[in-house]
C-alpha cells in the first residue's frame, strides 16, 4: 500500500517564467530612464559650460585692449617676390613693437629723486590676426572675433583696433595706406624705393598709436620734443573723459614734465589730478611723494609713499624714496627696514628677470643706499655688461666710482653715459670732475658746451626754473660770479622755495665775501628743506663766517656728533678758519670723502678753487 504523496507546491511569483522577463525588463527600463536623465544633465552642464566660455571668451574680446593687425595687401611685384600680405602684416608688427620698447623707456616714473629709472607703461598689446582664437559658435557660424566685433561696432567700443590696409604702387615707388576697424586713418606722406618698404611701416608706427593710444605717442615725444608732448598730452585731456586710462597717464606726464622743470606746485597738482582719478597709480603716489618732498611738504611726500606701498607693497621705488626721507629725519631704524625692503623687492624682480639691465641697476642703487658701494658698482657693472647702451647705470656706476674714490674711473663712466644720452650733459657733473682733476681745459669744453645747451633750452622755455639754475652753475665755475647770480634768481622767481637755487645762489654770495646774503638764502633752504642736515649746517657755516659764535658752537657739535668722516665736518672748519691756503686744503679734503650725491656744495668748492687759479695761489703739499 502507498503512502500518500504531500501535494506538490505552487510556484512562487518570482520563479514563474513570464515574471522573470517582466523584471529584467523594468530594470533596462529604469537603467535607460537614468541614463537619459543622466545624459540630459551632463549635455545641459556642457551647454552651460560652453555658453559660459563663449561669454568669457566675448568679455574677453570686447574688454582686451589690443591692437590686432590684419594682413596688409601689397601689389603683385611685391607677392612674386616674397613679400607677402602676412609677411607685410609681420613687418607692421615689428615696427609697432619697437617703438613700443623706445616709450616704456621714457622717464614716465621719477622712481628715485636721485636716480630716475625707466617704468613700464601700460601698452596695448599687439597681435596679428592670425594669433587670435578662432572659436566658431556652432549655432550661427561667425568665429568669437567677428561676433566680438560687430558687438563692438553696434556698442562703439573701442578697447580692440583692427588695423588693415595696402601698399600701393606710385610711380614705381610704394606708398602705406591704414585703415582702424574699415576707417582710414593713415597715408605715408612720402614714397620709398621697392628695397625700403620696410621704411613704411616704421614711419607710421607712431601714427598708429596716435589713434590707438595716444598717450604712449605723447610719452614718447617727451625727450625728442617737450613742447609737443605737452601740447599732445593736454589734447588728450581736453578730449577724453577724465576716467580715461590715456587721460590719467597724460596727467602723470605732465607732472612730469613740470617737476623736470622745477616747477613744483603745478608738479604736485597734477599727480594729485592723476590720482584721484586712479586711486591704484601707484607710480604717480610714488611721483607725488618725490614733488611734495622737493616741495618742502615732508609729511603730505611722507603719506604719499606710504599710499604707493599700501597699493603695492612690492613697489620697492616707494620702499626707497620713503626710506631715504625716514633717514634725514634721522628715524634710522626705520629708513633701514625700508631700504632693506626695498632691497628685498628688487632682488626678487632680479630673480624673475636675471638677464633684466634695469633689475640690476636698481638692486645696485638700493646696495648703495645701504652704503654697500662695492656690491652697488658690481651690480651697476653687470647691468652694463646686458646693456652697453644703458646710459643709466654708466652715471650710477661713475658715481660709485666717486664714492670709491676711484675718479679716473668715474671720468670714464661719466663719459659714457653723456655719450649715449646726451641729455645728461647739462648736469655738469662730469665738467666738476675734470676740473677736481685739473683737468681745466677739458672741464671748460663740456661746461662751455653745457652752457650753449642750456641757453638753448632756455629760449625754448624761459619758465624752466632748472634749467636757469643748472646755467649759473655753469657760469660759477668759468668765474662769472654776477651772471650765475642773475641765473640762480629767475630761478627763483619760478619757484620761489627753490631749495637748490638758493644754496647755489648762497654759496655764490659766500665766495665773493656777501655773507648776510648768503646766510639769508641758506636760512632760506634750510627752511624749505629742513630733511636736509646739510642746508642747515652750511647756514651755520655763513653765520659762523659772519661772527656768530653760537653757529660756530652747533658746527662743532654736529662735527663731534658725525665724526671726521661726515662730508660737511671739513667744509665747516674751512670757512671758520680764515686763513686762506687752510681753508682750500679743507675744501680738497671734503671732495675727497663727500659722496656724489651730495652735490649742492660744489658750487661754493668749484667757484673758490677757481678764485684759487685766478690768483696764482697753490694749496700747501700733500693738500692735493
Amino acid at each position: 500500500m502507498h503512502e500518500p504523496q504531500p501535494p506538490a507546491s505552487k510556484p512562487s511569483y518570482n520563479e514563474q517564467p513570464g515574471h522573470a522577463r517582466l523584471n529584467s525588463n523594468r530594470l533596462l527600463n529604469r537603467a535607460v530612464l537614468i541614463w537619459k536623465g543622466l545624459t540630459v544633465v551632463v549635455l545641459n552642464l556642457v551647454g552651460l559650460f560652453l555658453f559660459a566660455m563663449i561669454v568669457a571668451l566675448l568679455i574677453e574680446v570686447l574688454a582686451d585692449n589690443t591692437v590686432v593687425v590684419d594682413p596688409i595687401i601689397v601689389p603683385s611685384r611685391l607677392r612674386d617676390n616674397g613679400y607677402t600680405e602676412e609677411v607685410a602684416s609681420r613687418r607692421l608688427r615689428d615696427a609697432l613693437v619697437e617703438y613700443e620698447k623706445i616709450a616704456r623707456k621714457k622717464r614716465i616714473s621719477l622712481r628715485f629723486a636721485s636716480d630716475p629709472d625707466v617704468s613700464s607703461l601700460a601698452v596695448p598689446a599687439i597681435q596679428l590676426n592670425g594669433d587670435l582664437p578662432s572659436f566658431v559658435v556652432p549655432t550661427v557660424g561667425l568665429s568669437i572675433e567677428s561676433i566680438g566685433a560687430y558687438i563692438r561696432t553696434f556698442f562703439g567700443n573701442s578697447r580692440r583696433r583692427n588695423i588693415s590696409g595696402e601698399i600701393t604702387v606710385w610711380q614705381e615707388r610704394l606708398l602705406l595706406r591704414l585703415r582702424m576697424n574699415g576707417v582710414e586713418f593713415y597715408a605715408s606722406d612720402a614714397s620709398v624705393d621697392q628695397d625700403a618698404v620696410d621704411d613704411l611701416f616704421v614711419a607710421a608706427a607712431p601714427k598708429v598709436f596716435e589713434a590707438t593710444e595716444p598717450f604712449l605717442a605723447a610719452a614718447a615725444l617727451s625727450d625728442v620734443d617737450p613742447t609737443e608732448s605737452l601740447a599732445f598730452a593736454t589734447r588728450i585731456i581736453a578730449k577724453e573723459p577724465a576716467w580715461n586710462s590715456n587721460v590719467v597717464s597724460s596727467h602723470n606726464l605732465i607732472g612730469l614734465m613740470h617737476y623736470n622743470k622745477w616747477r613744483m606746485k603745478e608738479a604736485v597738482n597734477e599727480f594729485k589730478l592723476a590720482t584721484s582719478a586712479d586711486n591704484n597709480f601707484v607710480e604717480a603716489y610714488n611721483n607725488l611723494g618725490i614733488a611734495l618732498r622737493e616741495d618742502g611738504e615732508l609729511d603730505d611726500a611722507i603719506g604719499a609713499f606710504n599710499k604707493a606701498i599700501e597699493v603695492d607693497p612690492h613697489f620697492a621705488a616707494a620702499h626707497i624714496n620713503l626710506a631715504t626721507i625716514l633717514r634725514a629725519l634721522e628715524n634710522e631704524e626705520l629708513a633701514k627696514a625700508e631700504f632693506e625692503a626695498g632691497l628685498d623687492e628688487f632682488r626678487l624682480a632680479l630673480k624673475r628677470e636675471p638677464n633684466s639691465s634695469i633689475a640690476h641697476n636698481n638692486v645696485g642703487f638700493a646696495l648703495r643706499a645701504l652704503e654697500k658701494t662695492a656690491d652697488a658698482a658690481n651690480e651697476f657693472r653687470r647691468a652694463i655688461d646686458i646693456d652697453q647702451n644703458y646710459a643709466v647705470a654708466h652715471r650710477n656706476l661713475a658715481d660709485a666710482f666717486q664714492e670709491m674714490n676711484k675718479r679716473d674711473e668715474a671720468v670714464s663712466e661719466m663719459r659714457r653715459a653723456t655719450a649715449i644720452d646726451t641729455s645728461l650733459k647739462a648736469n655738469l657733473d662730469l665738467a666738476l670732475l675734470l676740473f677736481e682733476q685739473h683737468k681745466d681745459d677739458a672741464g671748460t669744453i663740456e661746461v662751455q658746451s653745457a652752457i650753449v645747451a642750456l641757453k638753448d633750452t632756455i629760449k625754448a622755455d624761459d619758465q624752466d626754473a632748472f634749467a636757469h639754475q643748472e646755467l649759473g652753475r655753469a657760469l660759477s665755475l668759468i668765474g662769472d660770479s654776477d651772471g650765475a647770480i642773475a641765473s640762480y634768481t629767475k630761478a627763483l622767481e619760478i619757484t620761489a622755495n627753490y631749495a637748490a637755487a638758493l644754496v647755489y645762489r648762497g654759496a655764490s654770495f659766500f665766495s665773493i665775501g656777501r655773507f648776510a646774503d648768503a646766510a639769508s638764502d641758506l636760512k632760506g633752504a634750510a627752511q624749505s628743506q629742513r630733511a636736509n642736515p646739510y642746508f642747515k649746517l652750511l647756514l651755520y657755516v655763513a653765520r659762523a663766517r659772519l661772527g656768530d659764535h653760537g653757529a660756530q658752537k652747533e658746527l662743532e657739535i654736529n662735527f663731534a656728533k658725525a665724526g671726521p668722516s661726515w662730508p660737511m665736518g671739513p667744509l665747516s672748519y674751512s670757512y671758520i678758519n680764515r686763513h686762506r691756503r687752510r681753508r682750500l686744503a679743507s675744501l680738497q679734503t671734503l671732495r675727497m670723502c663727500a659722496k656724489p650725491t651730495f652735490m649742492l656744495a660744489s658750487g661754493i668748492c668749484y667757484r673758490t678753487k677757481i678764485l684759487q687759479r685766478r690768483r696764482n695761489l697753490s694749496a700747501p703739499p700733500g693738500a692735493r
